[in-house]
Formats: C-alpha cells, sequence, structure tokens
C-alpha cells in the first residue's frame, strides 16, 4: 500500500501503463509542457519522450477525432480535453464515433480510446470549465464512465481504463486534486462500487466529490447516532447495480447525491432503476439531491449554494429518515 494525492494516482497510473505497453500514448492541451491544468501528467515527457507524451493545438474536436484514429490503427491513446465541459465542443467525434464505432463495424474494430478530463467545481471556475456533464458521456451508448473520489480509486480505474479495450471517460476532480489517501494492491475494475462506510439506516449514493462529501456527512451523522452506509458509485458505465441494490435492500432508504443538475442527471438514473428493482424494500421513497437546472456560478457564495454541502447531504438525511 503506498500513500498518494489523488492527482498522484492519477499520473503513475498513467505512467505504468506507457511504461508496461509502447502502444499507449498520450496527447492532449499543455499535458506536456505544463503537465495539464491540474498537474496529473507532469512529468510525463521528461519520462516518456515527446513521441509518446505531446502537447496539442486547442481544438477538442480534433484531438478527439485523433485518438479515435489513432486507436482503430492498433495504439491506446489517452486524450485529454482539460475540462469536461469541453465535451460539447467534440460531442459529435464522442457520441457519433467513439461510442459507435465497434458497434458499426460489427465488433471487427476496437477503439481502445480514453478520454479524460477534470469535472466539477473548484473555486469560481464559472459555468464553462465547472460542469459535471455525466448524463451527455452516458447518453452516448457504447462508452464506459468512471468518476473517482479517492487515490486508490483514481490509480485503479485510470489504470483499468487504459487496459480496456472499450472507450473509457476518465473524470477527475479538480477539488480533489490535493486530497491524500493509500492506494491499496487489491485493483478496483470497471463496474465496481465501494461501500465506505457501511451502515445500516440509509443508503446515500453518490460519486465524485459529493461521495466525498457523502463520507464527512456519515461521520456527522453518526454522532447522532445514525448509521449511513455510503455506497460510492464510482463506475458509472458499467453501472454497480448489484452492489446499489444490495445495499439499499438493507437500509430501505435511499438518498441519491450528484454534482450535476438534477434534470436527467445520474441521480434521476440511480433513483429510477433503485425504483424499478428494489421498490418492495423501500420504506421510504428515494430522494434525489443535485445541482438546481441553472449553469454553474462564477461568485463564490452562489457557486456554494448551489452545489449540495456535507451539510445539505446531511440535512437531506435526517429528513429522509423522518419520512
Amino acid at each position: 500500500m503506498t500513500d498518494s494525492t489523488y492527482r498522484e494516482a492519477i499520473n503513475r497510473a498513467i505512467a505504468d501503463e506507457l511504461a508496461a505497453d509502447d502502444d499507449v500514448v498520450l496527447f492532449g492541451e499543455d499535458v506536456a509542457a505544463a503537465g495539464g491544468v491540474f498537474k496529473v501528467t507532469e512529468g510525463l515527457q521528461e519520462r516518456f519522450g515527446a513521441h509518446r507524451v505531446l502537447d496539442t493545438p486547442i481544438s477538442e474536436q480534433a484531438i478527439v477525432g485523433a485518438a479515435i484514429g489513432a486507436a482503430t490503427q492498433g495504439l491506446r491513446p489517452l486524450a485529454e480535453i482539460m475540462f469536461a465541459d469541453f465535451a460539447g465542443v467534440c460531442f459529435d467525434q464522442i457520441a457519433n464515433q467513439l461510442a459507435k464505432y465497434r458497434y458499426m463495424t460489427g465488433g471487427q474494430v476496437a477503439v481502445p480510446l480514453v478520454v479524460v478530463g477534470s469535472a466539477g467545481a473548484a473555486g469560481s471556475n464559472a459555468a464553462q470549465h465547472s460542469e459535471v456533464p455525466t448524463a451527455l458521456f452516458l447518453n452516448g451508448g457504447g462508452v464506459r464512465v468512471v468518476f473517482p473520489s479517492t487515490p486508490d480509486q483514481a490509480f485503479w480505474l485510470t489504470d483499468a481504463a487504459i487496459r480496456a479495450d472499450d472507450p473509457v471517460v476518465v473524470l477527475h476532480h479538480p477539488a480533489l486534486a490535493a486530497s491524500r489517501g493509500t492506494v491499496r494492491p487489491e485493483p478496483l475494475t470497471l463496474g465496481e462500487a465501494v461501500i465506505d462506510p457501511p451502515g445500516t439506516d440509509v443508503s446515500i449514493l453518490a460519486t465524485g466529490l459529493m461521495a466525498h462529501r457523502a463520507r464527512l456527512a456519515a461521520k456527522a451523522l453518526a454522532s447522532d447516532g445514525v448509521s449511513v452506509e455510503v455506497v460510492d458509485v464510482c463506475s458509472l458505465s458499467p453501472m454497480p447495480w448489484e452492489a446499489i441494490i444490495a445495499s439499499v435492500e438493507k437500509t430501505g432508504r435511499a438518498l441519491v447525491v450528484d454534482e450535476a443538475r438534477l434534470t436527467c442527471s445520474v441521480a434521476s438514473e440511480i433513483a429510477a432503476g433503485i425504483g424499478e428493482r428494489a421498490f418492495g424494500s423501500l420504506a421510504a421513497p428515494v430522494r434525489r439531491l443535485a445541482v438546481p437546472d441553472v449553469p454553474i456560478p462564477f461568485a463564490p457564495n452562489l457557486e456554494a449554494a448551489v452545489i449540495p454541502s456535507e451539510e445539505d447531504i446531511a440535512l437531506a438525511t435526517r429528513e429522509l429518515l423522518r419520512g
């Protein structure tokens, strides 16, 4: 087991795969010279050379398009688009090309490609640099999506994404970049969830920064005698339904927390899935807690107001238990 920051864990996973497989390449905006906007690729060009780690022009459509071409010709590229918000610029490449290529070739051509981008608010980055656009990726079909909340998850899920023969979107939260934790020797794979802590009274299902805040809320609620089980849904596609439903069947109550906007969100998908699969086990309706249907504000006080906090999660949990 090793101690690591969140950003170091991603960096190490990429470095390990670059070292293990000459077909792995990394390119994107500022990944080489600057080490990426959040330093997750720092030092990689110096170690592996400019032919395998290279900067690109500011053109997300060209970055992802080039990565698709490289992947279909035998390479295993990582395409860094800096902020996940910028997926809107290259959404045709992601939804109409990347997600469908293997299907439309009858399985003859795999696309082992990883799209990497930060997702979430980290302090006044404003509306075009603070989104969690998970619903866009999930609705594309054919794309795997992971969103780790700890260094352990960040290392193993990035590693699993690079090794996968399917296209994978790896989201990392900028507010967690400097957070520390232990990277364990036991791997995580695509499609897994992490239960931490276990509990018996209510299930909180969350991802990314919201999973981190859910664990803090669980500690606060434990002092009041409330036993919270946090299901960290760090893999969104495949969705870990077995772990989600097992938790809800145990506790009978579910709060789903999401940093995306509420309408058509991951929170909505998980809530609907619980209703379809575990309705008979529910002691109360599933509750969702997410961002209102507004852009993320620039003003710090407004940003804090729209994104669920530890206190918001604890309050919603108490209200759910009273229902």
